[in-house]
């Protein structure tokens, strides 16, 4: 149970992260619609992230599928 809260937990700061980098790009001035952006550029870091760990011989572990 504690390992679904902690799956939980780090979901939940993820979205709170995008959240706050897409209110920063808006609030200098970029159009609204770049909070998809935020999104994809996190997806993309995460895949690189994967990527690089499979390349190593290692298990990746995405928290947010792990539920």
């Amino acid at each position: 149970m504690e390992a679904v809260l902690g799956v939980v937990e780090t979901a939940q700061q993820a979205d709170a992260d995008i959240r706050t980098r897409a209110r920063e790009l808006v609030d200098q001035g970029a159009p609204i619609g770049c909070g998809r952006i935020v999104v994809l550029a996190d997806q993309l870091e995460e895949a690189q992230r994967i990527n690089v760990e499979h390349h190593r011989g290692g298990e990746a572990t995405n928290p947010t599928a792990a539920a």
